[in-house]
């Protein structure tokens, strides 16, 4: 065997009848090797680069498969197959490889020089991937033609290559290995032509194949009284991989007809019309076990042809997650659960054609005791009984009749307490279910409408979690309970683990929450066949023990969260679950982030029920968290109205100053006393007056701010005055060839008589109609056809704006276990596409991030952002620090990750496509200026959504570290050094080797750690349990210290993490929703102000602050205190926006007291709230009696919360409130409290 040649296969996936060939050819007496090299080896680097390289080296010929990358590791391939004459085989869809393939006389840079063109970017063209394959194949075989008569043949032997290898089977490796070695001097047997098979057809592991439906019948066999299910599978050479699922499949679907379809990927909507679209035998349920989009493959075809014919078919398509590269065993030790590529081609990518619950279904298994044979995909056992018991489930919704279908409706109460019941983003929930109630009813289903508003009846049955005024021990009488020895039956089948944590947690059952020594509380209305369920929460955490923080994902569920759930599906014997609003708790419990295990919580709450949830249109990240950890099918519900917040009371008074003071000229007295008047007024509603136009500018800023009218409520359409709002606030943005009416209009008119143009036009449109509008234009025809084109695309994306009846639509259909279309997400006035409301949302595509457009915007934010700082300071910043988000990338298609790509000065080539984007340097000439480091801070959802982006960032801080600079122009590289000394000093109990180390060194992207989205600071926050800012500051810091850099997960290095964190001189982050100011999200103080908080607290400095408003085509770039301050003034003291919320029963007072609660947040980190603001909320909430009446009579509990912050805001020193204040608002909590001891008899 010393002689023998040695053939090298670096390989996607295991493929068994490739090693029967081997052993084929091997018993022919052929003297030779083949060593296979999985790639997933080269990315978690279990074989090094020097060991690749010498297997290059030293191989006689070479197969690479790689799937449109080559993970970085063209150097190698350089370095050794420079000068090499030997073959170098691959199919022509990876550009690294491209390159390097050669066969005897052929090799694709020949070829690609005789044709005159460019060989990589020739096969990234977005057609038909099959297409593009026979049309190289042909191109190269004609070319040849013209060439020697040695290099046409060698150029034919390289498409017989490609035929056998593409096709697969014993037969076409056993000929594509004698191809090879013949160019080896191996003699062996004469070549077959390649066995072709179709590009789609039936195929049965134990039957063979078939081309017609009936002929498959024939041998299997019909049942008439049996439901079908289809299977979509791969064929050609990956059709082995999927044979034992296949068996797995069929074997727990035996009461099924089963109709196994494969295809080549790129036919596959033919396939489903031939074999899963006969109306005499429909189908119940499709299960796909391709990667990719149905359409199309890795490059896709049209998206709406898929959704056509998938509404057309009308049911559901699930889509298990198939880990072809994956080793299963490593899959159970991943907190993660999929890497990268598996994450996008089994999960993200078929999402987008609204394929369903991405549970793991198979993966790579290995003998440990025998190295000779190939690893083999097999089904997980456990996974596979999860996905076939979850799948009938859905069906049996599409036999049973509505009248006997139970349904549970959840609903939240988070934080615990009477206040927080049945809260949500954006959503009247109370209201909404009482539309979903007359909905069912309508459609048949055994539902009693109750005569009460539901917040009374929760109220009156004492039905919250954890009530602080209210008793739930008299939920058993009530609601529901469970009996303890009922619920110790059902945790003893819980895996043992699952059990372990949870008792260590929480003690051994039944636990402290919501229970008594016999049973455990179930706080539900049950109306008809319908339940209205409070889904349990965590209890407040306790000063002694912050790591109890709701979000904390190493906490597990309660007894009382575990028995909730278990006694829904099997007590109360649910057939479906519709969580409603965004968001719960279900989803964020511990577990894998992707490819839930046996033991994931999750998992084991949510069981085998249908999973429907109502999640808010805008918040697509943590949409997709329900959808792949929860198996979630979402109905998305739609924004609130919304309107230009307008001027008010002392701010419509000093506007009306201002414009008799710009006509005031020819009379200086005059002027000279409006100044006054405006300065006197401007100071006591604490604007600063240095110019009469600035401030001018910032009562403009505060009346044009939009801002959402209230809370939105499911299945209601909008009004016509709503309407015209929602028209004129969308087209105010230029979109590409629709232009804004206000830059139409716009040239040498006042702002008011602007405004006035507008609206006239817009009444105009909806009254009469946009081509008799515009008829009343005396403006240019190019200019009536402009303003015809942007009123015709307003008033379609209008009416999709005003309508929701899809919501409850859809929810009915959902029910009917039928088939969802999906649809993007995101802000409805900046992406209006994306309407109307009641779709399967999805994320963006995360392979089209970041996109050319959020780049270019990225850029601007980034230079606005360093010339702010300058403009203070005199100097740039060696180091800045940014938020990025999973929620702000899916909506700006990336603009942060444009920023810091323009911090470091790097842009981004895409000539290889979406695969394999290059980090490329600017030059420091072009660039103009020195590089600026980049702490990128980064939340758990980024994490999840755009691990590719991870990479890409971490391998662009590794590139600019590494460049020929000098340090005074490249801190990068400085600070890289610097943490190098570090590291090489500090003690080394992880036993680093040089290699995470010199990774390490370069790390300047840290979040939370695995498992984690956010910080543990929050819920202090929330539940009030911090007694100094350093409380706050250290909770936020030791959230956030897991570093990100190349096959490094959230590493934990404190020691790095605080370098970084010292060098920072300025923080900043993008505002992106028209949803969410600084007072409306907690999470941008929980991100930008407690990152703030721990730069002070370690530095003794406090960085500058700055966000930047993406929410228009002009960024602006402000200090946070300024954007807080206009959100304060257009939003919360706002008498419009405080109406349209108190109009909501129940509801508005929740979301005034949350807001109050941030502005506490931004207080105590980032210091950026003057007293005046809590002056002025308790003038408007507390001190006027009518407001505070109005509150009291919707929701007193919210209403004491608001107070309870009022004091807490004084009592900490951040609001320097007079004797007289505190006194009222100390009357005004008496009051309240005895209003709550009543409600609590």
């Amino acid at each position: 065997m010393g002689n023998a040649k040695k053939i090298l296969y670096l390989a996607c996936s295991p493929t068994r009848s490739m090693f029967k060939a081997v052993r084929e050819l091997k018993a022919e007496g052929i003297d030779w090797e083949l060593k296979l090299i999985y790639d997933m080896e080269l990315t978690e680097e279990k074989i090094t680069r020097e060991e690749l390289f010498n297997d290059l080296v030293i191989s006689d010929a070479i197969i690479m498969d790689f799937r449109g990358t080559a993970f970085g590791l063209e150097e190698i391939f350089q370095e050794a197959l420079v000068d090499a004459r030997k073959p170098v085989l691959g199919m022509p869809y990876a550009r690294a490889i491209m390159p390097f393939i050669q066969l005897g006389e052929f090799s694709m840079k020949k070829f690609a020089r005789t044709e005159k063109v460019e060989a990589e970017p020739f096969i990234d063209t977005p057609s038909s991937f099959v297409e593009r394959i026979r049309m190289f194949q042909n191109l190269i075989l004609k070319a040849g033609k013209y060439l020697p008569i040695v290099y046409f043949k060698d150029a034919a032997n390289y498409v017989r290559f490609c035929k056998y290898f593409y096709a697969g089977g014993i037969e076409n490796y056993s000929n594509m290995f004698r191809l090879i070695l013949s160019y080896l001097g191996v003699e062996t047997k004469p070549l077959a032509e390649p066995a072709e098979p179709k590009e789609y057809g039936i195929y049965h592991p134990d039957l063979g194949y078939f081309d017609d439906l009936e002929a498959y019948w024939s041998v299997k066999g019909f049942r008439s009284d049996k439901p079908n299910i289809g299977v979509l599978f791969f064929g050609g050479l990956h059709l082995e991989l999927a044979e034992e699922t296949l068996r797995a499949l069929e074997r727990k679907f035996a009461g099924y007809n089963f109709i196994p379809v494969y295809t080549d990927g790129f036919k596959t909507l033919e396939a489903l019309r031939n074999y899963l679209g006969d109306k005499r035998r429909p189908v119940e349920a499709i299960i796909s076990l391709q990667w990719f989009r149905l359409n199309g493959g890795p490059l896709g075809g049209n998206p709406q042809e898929t959704i056509t014919l998938l509404n057309k078919l009308n049911v559901p398509v699930f889509t298990p997650a198939t880990m072809y590269m994956g080793r299963i065993e490593d899959w159970k030790k991943s907190p993660i659960g999929l890497d990268p590529i598996e994450t996008i081609a089994s999960i993200t990518w078929p999402e987008l054609d609204g394929c369903i619950e991405p549970i793991p279904i198979c993966g790579i298994h290995e003998n440990p005791n025998d190295n000779q044979s190939c690893p083999a995909i097999v089904p997980i056992t456990d996974r596979m009984e999860r996905i076939s018991d979850r799948i009938k489930k859905r069906i049996a919704l599409r036999a049973k009749s509505n009248q006997e279908k139970r349904i549970a409706l959840i609903i939240y109460n988070y934080p615990p307490g009477e206040a927080n019941l049945a809260s949500a983003a954006y959503l009247d929930v109370f209201t909404s279910i009482e539309q979903i109630l007359k909905s069912l009813k309508t459609a048949g289903y055994l539902v009693k409408i109750p005569e009460k508003p539901l917040s009374e009846l929760f109220l009156e049955f004492h039905l919250v979690n954890s009530g602080r005024w209210l008793n739930p021990a008299k939920i058993p009488f009530c609601g529901f309970s469970l009996e303890l020895n009922d619920y110790l039956e059902f945790f003893h089948t819980l895996p043992a683990s699952s059990q372990k944590q949870v008792t260590a947690f929480w003690g051994e059952p039944p636990g402290k929450i919501m229970c008594n020594a016999e049973r455990i509380f179930i706080p539900a209305i049950e109306l008809g066949n319908l339940l209205i369920g409070l889904q349990p929460s965590r209890p407040l955490i306790k000063k002694q023990d912050p790591s109890q923080s709701a979000h904390d994902r190493s906490v597990p569920p309660h007894h009382q969260y575990l028995a909730f759930y278990y006694w829904l599906e099997k007590k109360w014997q649910a057939d479906a679950v519709v969580h409603i609003g965004t968001h719960g708790l279900l989803e964020f419990m511990p577990g894998k982030e992707l490819a839930p295990a046996r033991e994931d919580f999750p998992e084991l709450l949510i069981g085998n029920l249908p999973h429907f949830y109502f999640y808010h249109i805008l918040n697509t990240s943590e949409a997709s968290i329900a959808k792949r950890r929860a198996y979630a099918t979402l109905i998305s519900y739609n924004s609130p109205p919304y309107s230009e917040a307008g001027l008010y009371q002392e701010y419509q008074e000093l506007e009306n100053l201002i414009q008799q003071y710009q006509v005031s000229a020819i009379d200086p007295a005059r002027a000279n006393r409006l100044r006054e008047m405006i300065e006197e007024k401007a100071k006591a509603v604490n604007l600063s007056v240095t110019n009469i136009d600035q401030l001018h500018n910032e009562i403009y800023r505060i009346k044009r701010s939009v801002i959402p009218r209230g809370l939105h409520i499911i299945g209601k359409s909008y009004h016509q005055s709503e309407a015209k709002d929602f028209l004129k606030l969308l087209l105010r943005w230029d979109r590409g060839e629709i232009h804004s009416l206000e830059k139409i209009f716009g040239e040498g008119i006042s702002k008011g008589e602007l405004e006035g143009k507008v609206n006239q036009i817009i009444e105009l449109a909806l009254d009469k109609g946009p081509e008799l509008a515009v008829r009343s234009v005396r403006l240019s025809r190019a200019s009536r056809e402009k303003i015809l084109r942007t009123l015709r695309f307003g008033i379609e994306k209008m009416k999709n704006f005003i309508n929701n009846q899809n919501e409850l639509i859809n929810l009915l259909k959902a029910l009917n276990g039928e088939y969802l279309e999906p649809g993007p997400g995101g802000d409805v006035i900046r992406t209006p596409e994306i309407l109307p409301s009641g779709k399967n949302i999805f994320q963006f595509d995360p392979t089209q991030v970041p996109t050319d457009l959020a780049m270019e915007r990225g850029a601007e934010i980034a230079e606005k952002t360093l010339m702010r700082y300058r403009a203070q300071t005199g100097v740039y910043p060696e180091s800045v620090a940014v938020v990025l988000w999973g929620f702000e990338t899916t909506g700006t298609g990336g603009e942060t990750i444009g920023q810091i790509f323009r911090y470091l000065g790097v842009k981004l080539n895409r000539k290889y496509g979406f695969w394999d984007p290059k980090p490329e340097p600017i030059s420091l000439k072009e660039l103009g200026r020195p590089r600026i480091d980049c702490l990128v801070s980064i939340c758990g959802f980024f994490r999840e959504m755009f691990p590719q982006q991870l990479e890409l960032l971490a391998q662009t801080f590794q590139l600019v570290s590494e460049l020929d600079e000098p340090e005074e122009m490249n801190p990068i590289k400085k600070h890289s050094r610097e943490n190098r000394e570090l590291i090489a000093s500090t003690p080394n109990p992880q036993k680093l080797d040089c290699r995470i180390a010199e990774r390490l060194a370069c790390a300047r992207i840290f979040g939370p750690q695995s498992g984690e989205y956010g910080t543990k600071m929050l819920s202090l926050i929330e539940d009030s349990v911090w007694e100094k800012e350093e409380d706050l500051a250290k909770a936020h810091f030791d959230s956030m210290a897991y570093a990100h850099a190349k096959n490094l997960h959230a590493f934990r290095i404190e020691e790095i993490y605080l370098q970084n964190l010292k060098r920072v001189k300025l923080v900043s982050q993008i505002i992106y929703s028209n949803d969410y100011d600084l007072i409306d999200l907690d999470h941008y103080y929980e991100f930008s102000g407690g990152l703030s908080r721990s730069i002070e607290m370690e530095t003794g400095r406090r960085p500058a602050l700055f966000f930047s408003d993406s929410r228009w085509e002009k960024i602006e770039t402000e200090s946070a205190g300024v954007f807080l301050e206009n959100a304060i003034r257009s939003r919360l003291l706002n008498p419009k926006w405080i109406d349209s919320m108190l109009n909501h029963n129940w509801h508005g007072p929740q979301k005034i007291a949350d807001r109050v609660e941030y502005l506490i947040g931004w207080s105590a980190t980032a210091h950026n709230v003057p007293s005046w603001i809590y002056s002025q909320i308790a003038n408007k909430f507390v001190f006027d009696q009518n407001t505070l009446d109005r509150i009291n009579a919707s929701n007193p509990f919210a209403g004491h919360q608001l107070m309870e912050r009022l004091m807490e805001a004084f009592h900490r020193g951040y609001w320097q409130a007079s004797e007289e204040e505190i006194h009222r608002l100390e009357n005004a909590i008496n009051q309240n409290e005895a209003l709550l001891e009543e409600k609590s008899i």
